[in-house]
Order: structure tokens, then C-alpha cells, then sequence
């Protein structure tokens, strides 16, 4: 029996759950939806994937299931299956050039002020799917677990759209390029507005760097225009983790080498699944097709 018939009516499902959300400065999220609704003579497949990715809605009727020929039945739920396939991927992120927002001139760090970062405006909404932290002299993070260096990434009003943490038994991926080590977090889209990324713990064997104290200033990525750098802001060094730094000095310079993030185009457009369901149904019917007239010459 096709799996059409065995579904509940109206499924509701998110997809992937909790592998990708929305945010805008305010805090509000927003997550892609799958809706199933499968009767007896028919299947509707809908799909509202994230905010600022291709945002699109697809519904497939299939009116006169009952009225297709058993033989048909199996290739057509097997269609379906793939639209649904399809569907999915097309909610979920596509391929684009990353960028990494900082990148550091300094090998070796020299202080250890806690709270400090960067402060942006998104211009265009961006899907961030790493944070990494300043690894001095590139020789892994001491700290420990239960005293780690963390990054955040913080709406202008304190709030926390993404945060991780790096200590000795679990440093992240160092990316020798930039100076930092990277952690693969859950897809966020950050849209546009203001937004401060800043780093955390940092100790006499974790140091991060400023710049206005000695050497080259990390350079800041804007990835073509989708955010503008701000200001640098620090606070006191001795705020938990989380923190909003709030002051600010000392011109345009982008001080610190402390925290980083990695990412990309949320409006990076994706194939439409229609494509890919006129495409299959046009094969699928050839092959029918063909399968009769073998079928009649026999």
C-alpha cells in the first residue's frame, strides 16, 4: 500500500528540528515547517522554510490519486518521496563562499581583559554557522572546562542569539589563516541590525590582543557588504560570560583579536523543488511510456 494512505491527516512536523533558526536584534526567532496533509484521494505537501533564505511556499495537490492505476501508484509515492527530499534540502542551507569575519596579524597575544569584541550592523541577513576564539601563539587553549574562554554573539540590547565555549579538553579547529579556533554551532540567519560578537575567560595563558597596545589591528570582513564594522567595545574584564560590553574609545580601529564568526549569504538563492518535480514527473512518464509500448509489442 502507498505510504500515502498509512500517513496521519495534517502532520505537523519541523524540519530539521532545531538545526537552523531566524533571529533579528530583537531576540525573535523563526524555523522552516513541513506541513503533510494526506486524505484519501489526495496528498498536500507545504513548505515554509526559514525567514531570510529563500523564503517561499510550495503546496503539491495530488487530486486523482485514487483514479491512477495500482501499477503507477508505487513510481508516483516514490515521486512524492523525493519531492519531499527535495523540499527539505531546498530549506536548508545552500552552498555559498563563507567568510570569516576577523582575521589576526598577531601570533602571540598581550592581555587578558575579559568582555571584549565587535560591534556591527547586518545589512543584509547572514546565516552564521561557526564561532571561534583567538588561539595565542596557535598553541591550543589551556583553559578548563569549568573556566573556559567563550564567544558570543549578542543583539544590541544584550540579548544572546549564539554562544559556545573553548577549554582544553574541547579547543575547536584551529584555522591557522585567521588565528582562530572554530566551533560549528546551530544555523542561525541573523538579520539585519545591530550586533555585538565578544570573547570571554581569557587568562596569563589565554591571552587575546589589542592592537592599540602593540602590533597590526585583525582585519574585518565584511563579505562584500552584507555587514559594516562599528566599534570595538570592551567593558571592565571581569563580567560573567554574556555579557554586553558597552564601552567604547579610541576612533575606528578594530582593537581585538577575541572572538570570531563565521558566515554566509542567508539570501543565497537554492533550486526551486518545482524544478526538480517537473523534471521527475517527465522522466517517470517517459518511462511509463515506454514500459507500455514494450508491454503492447509483446
Amino acid at each position: 500500500m502507498p505510504w500515502a494512505h498509512t500517513m496521519p491527516k495534517e502532520t505537523m512536523m519541523q524540519y530539521p528540528t532545531g538545526s537552523t533558526k531566524s533571529v533579528d536584534e530583537t531576540g525573535a526567532t523563526a524555523y522552516p515547517r513541513l506541513s503533510v496533509d494526506a486524505g484519501a484521494s489526495c496528498l498536500s505537501l507545504t513548505c515554509m522554510p526559514t525567514l531570510g533564505r529563500g523564503t517561499f511556499l510550495h503546496t503539491f495537490n495530488l487530486t486523482t490519486y485514487k483514479e491512477i492505476p495500482m501499477s503507477f501508484r508505487t513510481i508516483l509515492s516514490s515521486l512524492v518521496a523525493v519531492c519531499c527530499i527535495f523540499i527539505v534540502w531546498s530549506a536548508s542551507p545552500a552552498s555559498a563562499v563563507s567568510t570569516t569575519l576577523q582575521t589576526a596579524h598577531n601570533v602571540t597575544g598581550n592581555q587578558a581583559l575579559s568582555n571584549v569584541g565587535v560591534r556591527f550592523t547586518v545589512n543584509s541577513a547572514i546565516s552564521v554557522f561557526e564561532l571561534g576564539i583567538y588561539d595565542s601563539n596557535l598553541d591550543g587553549i589551556a583553559a578548563s572546562s569549568t573556566a573556559p574562554l567563550s564567544a558570543y554573539l549578542l543583539t544590541s540590547a544584550g540579548g544572546v542569539v549564539a554562544n559556545i565555549t573553548f577549554d582544553s579538553t574541547s579547543q575547536g579547529t584551529l584555522d591557522v589563516a585567521s588565528k582562530y579556533r572554530f566551533k560549528p554551532i546551530t544555523l542561525v540567519t541573523v538579520l539585519p541590525g545591530t550586533y555585538v560578537l565578544a570573547g570571554y575567560g581569557w587568562n596569563s595563558n589565554d591571552l587575546e590582543h589589542n592592537c592599540s597596545i602593540s602590533g597590526i589591528c585583525d582585519t574585518f570582513d565584511t563579505g562584500g557588504g552584507l555587514i559594516t564594522y562599528l566599534a570595538s567595545p570592551y567593558s571592565l574584564g571581569i563580567d560573567p560570560a554574556g555579557t554586553l560590553p558597552t564601552t567604547e574609545c579610541c576612533g575606528n580601529l578594530n582593537f581585538w583579536s577575541a572572538a570570531n564568526m563565521r558566515f554566509d549569504d542567508a539570501n543565497t538563492s537554492v533550486p526551486e523543488p518545482t524544478t526538480f518535480l517537473l523534471l521527475s514527473t517527465g522522466l517517470i512518464g517517459m518511462m511509463g511510456y515506454s514500459w507500455q509500448r514494450r508491454k503492447k509489442v509483446a
